[in-house]
């Protein structure tokens, strides 16, 4: 079992152990009364029960993962990002029997000086502490108090603690409540857990199941080798390009036009709003997963294109229908966006067979990116170094509200990181009517791009 230690680093994810009740007469009494009745039923001797409380520091500032009711509607300041039912669903229907979920930066954890043993310091490595911060976003949030996700015991803030941190890829085999102590519904967290697979390729929990199985067979390996770089092999190709892709891809790196995205920034419905997305991009299609906002203006859902469909679909608090959109018109805008992330996310397929350059100057060049038997004229701009600046292209969209037509749809890039031997921005920002004075408008998309897994 990890050692408890001092906080004297930056980044870490610590666990402390509160006496259930600690402060508040009538929890404790409760509790007794409950471990009473449990003790007795599986005769058994009576357990202290112990509360998991969570903290997880970061350069950025400490947050403490709660699960308590709700006071109010404002709950963006508290951090919330997600809620549910206490008792029964028909009950939560009033505010009174409704939980809420905190990953709370800066916030408080009542009693947490009369945690035994002191704090228990999982990890200090910072890119634990990140996954923590995104699995949480997907906690499950059922009716509380009860046994609704068939985990063998009741859903509780263990179980959030638990399924936090098991779905972020902490071993808690050994992680124990203090000797002679249990925490009732840790078990059940790690049950749902349990159930998803663990590695980074699976589905977002929140996508339904048909979006489910798209995801999981995008995400399939091929068997394709994929020959590796060479820079010889762009010299017939415009001079800005060919000087972006030798910059953006190692010699050697195999050429591959899979790519498995996480990102997170903010994106304008009806005002800017935090986002944390995944998204897959193949030859042949895409599907964008994310959950923005906070509760309770808490959207989730994804956009996809593949087998020449298009397809949106956006639910508020995983629940109510706010978008869904197919047809051909979301086909052909769908199939526009395709054209555009096959180059600006996979360098390698400005080399597909379905890509033909075409010079304009130094700087600029255009692709007519075939997909499903229609041509998109995308535009890639790259400075001196060779890395993009822009891209843009005719895109088929209602953007403005008065019917589909043909609108100039633009990505600028902002910086860049490298991953697995190929440079991509590391920031971007994308909107509508890219280069004129409706930019401002039309903006809708800012994003940072935090791993890409080549495939």
């Amino acid at each position: 079992m990890p050692v408890p230690t001092a906080t004297d680093t930056p980044c870490s994810v610590e666990l402390s152990w509160i006496p259930l009740g600690a402060g508040a007469r009538v929890v404790r009494f409760s509790g007794r009364a409950f471990e009473a009745i449990c003790a007795a039923i599986g005769r058994r001797p009576r357990c202290d029960l112990y509360h998991a409380a969570l903290q997880i520091r970061t350069a950025e500032g400490t947050y403490v993962l709660e699960m308590t009711p709700v006071p109010d509607d404002d709950g963006v300041h508290r951090g919330v990002v997600a809620g549910g039912a206490v008792g029964s669903r028909w009950l939560g229907r009033v505010r009174v029997f409704r939980y809420e979920v905190r990953c709370w930066r800066d916030g408080v954890i009542p009693d947490l000086d009369a945690a035994v043993g002191g704090a228990v310091r999982l990890s200090d490595d910072p890119a634990v502490a990140r996954r923590v911060l995104a699995a949480v976003r997907d906690v499950p949030a059922p009716v509380w108090g009860r046994d609704d996700l068939g985990a063998g015991e009741m859903w509780n803030s263990n179980s959030v603690t638990a399924w936090t941190l098991s779905r972020a890829g902490i071993d808690l085999a050994a992680v124990h409540p203090p000797v002679g102590g249990r925490a009732p519904g840790w078990d059940a967290g790690l049950v749902v857990a349990d159930r998803a697979p663990s590695n980074e390729s699976a589905p977002p929990a929140y996508l339904p199941a048909a979006a489910q199985r798209r995801w999981i067979e995008m995400a399939r390996p091929t068997d394709e080798v994929a020959a590796p770089f060479d820079p010889a092999c762009v010299t017939d190709l415009p001079p800005p390009i060919a000087r972006w892709l030798c910059h953006a891809i190692e010699p050697g790196t195999p050429l591959r036009r899979g790519v498995h995205v996480t990102m997170h920034g903010e994106i304008k419905i009806g005002s800017w709003r935090p986002f944390t997305a995944r998204q897959l991009v193949a030859s042949d299609g895409y599907l964008w997963a994310a959950d923005a906002g906070r509760f309770p203006v808490r959207v989730q859902g994804f956009d996809r294109y593949s087998d020449g469909t298009g397809q949106m679909s956006w639910r508020l608090l995983g629940g109510v229908p706010i978008v869904t959109a197919h047809g051909a018109d979301i086909d052909r805008s769908a199939a526009g966006r395709l054209a555009s992330e096959l180059l600006g996310l996979t360098p390698a397929g400005a080399l597909a067979p379905g890509v033909v350059w075409h010079p304009i100057d130094d700087r600029q060049a255009i692709a007519t990116v075939t997909i499903d038997g229609r041509d998109h004229h995308v535009t890639v701009s790259v400075d001196d170094d060779g890395a993009v600046q822009t891209i843009s292209l005719p895109r088929w969209a209602d953007a403005d509200g008065r019917g589909f037509r043909l609108h100039t749809f633009g990505v600028i890039c902002d910086g860049e990181r490298t991953f697995g031997g190929y440079r991509l921005p590391h920031r971007i920002r994308a909107g509508w009517w890219l280069g004129t004075p409706e930019w401002a408008e039309g903006e809708f998309f800012r994003a940072t791009i935090d791993d890409a897994r080549f495939c």
